[in-house]
C-alpha cells in the first residue's frame, strides 16, 4: 500500500445515518412537521436518539415540547379554569434552549414563543418551564469609567427566554422593569462588587456578578 495512504473503517452495523430535526433532538419520522423548525444529519447508535438536553441551568424538567390550548379568536394561552367560555383548540410548541435566543430569526422566537395567559384565566405551570439567563457583561467582569467621562459607569443588560415583566435588582435592591428580552441600560452609582438578578413574578430567575471601578 502507499505509504500515506488512509484506510477507512467501516460503518459498524448498528450505526446508521438519520436526519435530525431541531430543537427537539428527534428523527424527521417521530417529530411533527410543524415542530421540525431545523433538519439536521446525524447519526444514530442501535437506533437510540437522545432528545435534545434541556438548559444547563434549568431549574424544571421539561422535555422541550409543550402541549397547551389556546383561544381560537384570539390565540391567548388557556388554562384549566377560565371564567370565560372559550372556543379552544390544541396546539403543540417546540422550544429552543434559551441562550440560542440572541442568534434565533424572529420567525423561529414566534414558533417557539408561550401565548400569553388569557386575562380570565387562573396561573398554570408553565410560567415556571421558564429558564431565564442574563445577556450582559461577562460574569465577574470589570466595568471601568470611559477616559475623562464624568458619566456613571453603564452597562446593557437583558433577560433572556421569558415573555413575562422582569425585575432587575442590585445587590437587593429593585432598579428596573423590563418587559421579556428587552434591552435597558443599568448604571452604577457605586463602586465595588455588584450582585445582579432578574426575576419573574413566577419565579424564574437568574444572577450574575460585576466589579465596578471607582
Amino acid at each position: 500500500k502507499p505509504k500515506h495512504e488512509v484506510v477507512r473503517t467501516a460503518m459498524p452495523k448498528d450505526v446508521k445515518a438519520i436526519e435530525i430535526c431541531w430543537p427537539l433532538g428527534r428523527s424527521v419520522q417521530e417529530t411533527e412537521a410543524g415542530l421540525c423548525h431545523r433538519q439536521r444529519k446525524g447519526f444514530a447508535l442501535a437506533s437510540s436518539i437522545p432528545p435534545t438536553w434541556p438548559d444547563r441551568d434549568a431549574r424544571v424538567w421539561n422535555a422541550g415540547q409543550l402541549e397547551l390550548q389556546i383561544d381560537v379568536q384570539t390565540g391567548l394561552r388557556l388554562s384549566a379554569d377560565c371564567k370565560s367560555n372559550h372556543q379552544q383548540k390544541i396546539v403543540h410548541i417546540a422550544r429552543w434552549p434559551s441562550l440560542t435566543t440572541p442568534w434565533l430569526s424572529s420567525n423561529l422566537r414566534e414558533k417557539t414563543r408561550i401565548p400569553a395567559l388569557a386575562p380570565d384565566c387562573s396561573e398554570d405551570a408553565l410560567a415556571s418551564m421558564e429558564t431565564l439567563q442574563i445577556d450582559g457583561p461577562a460574569e465577574k467582569s470589570t466595568l471601568a469609567r470611559a477616559p475623562n467621562s464624568t458619566q456613571p459607569i453603564s452597562a446593557e443588560f437583558r433577560a433572556l427566554g421569558t415573555q413575562q415583566k422582569v425585575k432587575w435588582l442590585v445587590n437587593g435592591q429593585w432598579v428596573a422593569d423590563t418587559s421579556g428580552s428587552q434591552m435597558f441600560v443599568m448604571k452604577f452609582d457605586n463602586s465595588g462588587p455588584q450582585r445582579i438578578t432578574a426575576l419573574t413574578d413566577a419565579g424564574a430567575w437568574d444572577e450574575m456578578s460585576v466589579y465596578v471601578l471607582k
